[in-house]
């Protein structure tokens, strides 16, 4: 630990604990959903490294029972417990892509990938007609139960019941769709009408 510490001290050192810290901070916040705050996590990340690195001058002399153990000690774990907080969603986010890809990787189904994004984000800023034209095109490129899906809320929402149904009935219809989503469908019919 002790030359661990020393060599981390020289000029060379910060600079490669800063190099570090910053491609592990552009890893984390990669995807597009982790982004936020990016600028502001992976400044105040170096900043917690410069801190952690010059409390590394702090020598830790175990057995004594000295202010300059428990403050050195406390600058550790408090470092480490603002990083483990600061990037605590950035770390979830992966996590749960990984326990998503055991538990459903649904990779057998013929389905094709799609990015509805802009259509969420089109809803989410009440630009309702603008997602449903972004949906329609998505349909008419191929099979996708999410948009399929989406369509029919969509029509609903402009009392098109008759085109909410006819996407539900494609949803019935189509051999690649699952038991699950099946049912789905069956109720949202039910909803339809109620």
């Amino acid at each position: 630990m002790k030359t661990i510490a020393l060599e981390l001290r020289q000029p060379a050192g910060f600079c490669l604990a800063y190099l570090i810290t910053f491609i592990i901070g552009m890893g984390l916040t990669y995807p597009a959903e982790c982004r936020r705050w990016r600028w502001v996590k992976i400044p105040f990340s170096l900043f917690m490294v410069h801190a952690n690195l010059v409390g590394m001058s702090i020598p830790l002399q175990a057995g004594q029972l000295n202010p300059g153990n428990f403050m050195a000690a406390g600058a550790y774990t408090i470092g480490a417990g603002v990083l483990a907080v600061l990037w605590a969603p950035n770390l979830c986010h992966f996590v749960s892509l990984f326990i998503n890809f055991l538990i459903d990787n649904s990779s057998d189904l013929p389905c094709r990938e799609i990015n509805l994004r802009p259509v969420y984000r089109a809803i989410a800023k009440d630009e309702y007609r603008e997602a449903l034209s972004m949906v329609e095109d998505e349909i008419k490129k191929g099979y996708s139960f999410e948009a399929l899906v989406l369509a029919t809320k969509l029509y609903y929402h402009f009392g098109k019941r008759g085109r909410a149904a006819a996407m539900l009935k494609c949803i019935l219809s189509n051999k690649n769709t699952t038991d699950a989503q099946k049912e789905t469908a069956r109720q949202m019919m039910k909803e339809l009408y109620a």
